[in-house]
């Protein structure tokens, strides 16, 4: 997503009170368990890129706070915007990031198995960061699809959906703007906003629209890989081995063709599920490691 210029709006104050979160564990359903498998790989695929390190070489000895920082970027990130809200606790743009951080840091935590109820209050914490920068930039995109994405995390499936619906409907007319920088920002924030759709259909088990959205994605953005294996798994739910090889096999291609091996490893890991017996017929993808998003900031 592009940088832009903060519009200048009416200052909200911000205080520290505003940022003593408490989590609950709400109650939760077998059928809630069973899908959260097929969600949790989707949110990998293409909604948190930043989970994971990137090992940069270095030929020079580091400082400590260096080191922390190549070997832990999420941590380091956050230690930045929080540095600058400290400054201006009424920046969107730092606001903005340090919830989309604080976001990752949760999803790490939830991914290889730490304490839930660490990462529901670091997910609470995310969420008040963006909707306080919302409150000083109420038409500011980056933070409205990350707070969506944080609501799905949350599994406030309802409260995302209503966000993702409106900020569409803000983008249309910008799909017809004859401004070639407007445009492409439109049909990227698109992407974005239809993907975390269909991630929300698939929880609700609504394969067909899930596909649906996804075919669009595709269309709009056919050259990413991972959009092909984020499809193969909804394919996958729906029961569609044949499908979903397919698609698996199309992202495998792509990426030996624009030189994405972690893709092709991925997508070969998925075929093999595939063809795995019955009773792994789920395909569980493990952690590998995934690229920081280019996007972070907006």
């Amino acid at each position: 997503m592009s940088n832009r210029p903060i519009k200048k709006k009416k200052v909200v104050e911000i205080t520290e009170e505003d940022f003593e979160v408490e989590w609950t564990p709400p109650p939760r359903t077998g059928r809630d368990r069973f899908i959260q498998a097929g969600v949790l790989f989707l949110i990998i695929c293409f909604l948190l890129p930043a989970i994971t390190c990137a090992i940069v070489p270095d030929q020079v000895p580091l400082d400590p706070a260096q080191q922390a920082a190549q070997s832990d970027p999420i941590e380091a990130q956050i230690r930045q915007y929080s540095k600058q809200m400290a400054d201006n606790p009424n920046d969107p743009t730092a606001l903005a990031n340090l919830g989309y951080y604080t976001t990752l840091k949760a999803a790490r935590i939830g991914m290889t198995g730490g304490d839930e109820t660490q990462k529901m209050t670091l997910l609470v914490t995310s969420e008040k960061y963006l909707r306080d920068a919302l409150k000083q930039d109420p038409d500011y995109s980056f933070a409205t699809t990350e707070l969506a994405k944080n609501l799905m995390l949350q599994e406030k499936a309802e409260e995302a959906n209503v966000l993702i619906q409106e900020e569409l409907l803000k983008i249309e007319p910008k799909l017809s703007s004859t401004d070639e920088k407007e445009l492409n920002d439109a049909k990227s924030q698109k992407v974005e906003l239809l993907r975390l759709s269909a991630v929300s259909d698939l929880k609700s088990n609504n394969h067909e629209s899930a596909l649906e959205k996804m075919g669009q994605v595709i269309e709009l953005k056919p050259g990413d890989p991972r959009l092909y294996m984020a499809r193969a798994e909804i394919y996958a739910n729906a029961g569609d081995k044949d499908a979903a090889r397919e698609d698996l096999t199309t992202a495998v291609d792509i990426g030996q063709k624009i030189g994405d091996m972690q893709s092709v490893s991925e997508g070969r890991q998925m075929i093999e599920a595939l063809d795995s017996p019955p009773e792994l017929e789920v395909i569980k993808v493990e952690e590998t490691d995934i690229t920081p998003s280019p996007t972070a900031t907006p």
